[in-house]
C-alpha cells in the first residue's frame, strides 16, 4: 500500500496480530488486501497515516461483520427482514424457502416461530 508521499507502507506481523486480537471476527489479512485495493484504485485520496487508515478499515468490517453498519439496521428496522448473519440455528430449520402454508402451521406449533421467505421471523 503506497501513502500519500507515494512510499510503500506495509505493517509488521506485531500490527496483524493485534489487529486479529482486536478484530476476532475479522479476516484481517483479507480486509487488508481490500483496502489496499482500495488505495491503489483511489490514488487522489491516499492516506497520511496508512496504519490509522487500515485500524479504521478493520474497525468498520468488524460493525459490518456484527451487523451493525447503519445501512443495515436501518433495513432490519424498516422491513422487519432479519439479516442473514443473525439468523439462528432455528430461524434457518424454520426458514419457510417453498412458501408452504402447511410448513409454517408445522413450525408455528412445534417451535413457536417460523421465517418467510423474505426473512421475516413471524411468531405465534
Amino acid at each position: 500500500m503506497k501513502d500519500f508521499y507515494g512510499e510503500e507502507y506495509y505493517p509488521d506481523d506485531e500490527d496483524f496480530i493485534k489487529w486479529q486480537h482486536a478484530y476476532p471476527n475479522v479476516d484481517v489479512f483479507l480486509e487488508y488486501d481490500a483496502a489496499e485495493c482500495w488505495v491503489d484504485a483511489n490514488p487522489a485520496r491516499r492516506k497520511k497515516n496508512c496504519k490509522s487508515f487500515v485500524n479504521n478499515w478493520l474497525k468498520k468490517a468488524a460493525q459490518m461483520e456484527k451487523g451493525i453498519s447503519p445501512f443495515a439496521q436501518k433495513t432490519s428496522e424498516q422491513t422487519g427482514v432479519i439479516p442473514f448473519r443473525k439468523w439462528t440455528k432455528l430461524d434457518d430449520d424454520t426458514h419457510d424457502f417453498m412458501e408452504s402454508e402447511s410448513f409454517r402451521q408445522l413450525c408455528l406449533e412445534k417451535y413457536g416461530q417460523y421465517v418467510t421467505f423474505n426473512g421475516e421471523r413471524v411468531t405465534k
